[in-house]
């Protein structure tokens, strides 16, 4: 098998879909958008995966977003969940 699809889950609550997930962390919903803004940093940098077309103030802050650092502040494991 040369690759397969994994469901990740970032919730405030458990859900039917969480609990059918591969990874699923528990995330405050004020955290939501840091999450999100980090992890298309992630991609963008790291993946070199194209620019999302998205408003330009949001292009424009996603580079101050680090995946590595939000996940030391909410105490998030991302050790084996990286993309």
């Amino acid at each position: 098998m040369k690759s397969f699809n994994r469901l990740y889950v970032a919730e405030g609550n458990m859900s039917l879909t969480g609990m059918n997930a591969d990874y699923r962390f528990r995330l405050r919903p004020d955290n939501q958008l840091a999450f999100v803004l980090s992890l298309l940093n992630e991609l963008i940098t790291k993946k070199n995966i194209s620019s999302p077309a998205v408003d330009a103030n949001i292009k424009n802050i996603i580079p101050s977003f680090s995946l590595k650092e939000f996940a030391s502040q909410t105490e998030l494991s991302i050790k084996n969940c990286l993309i």
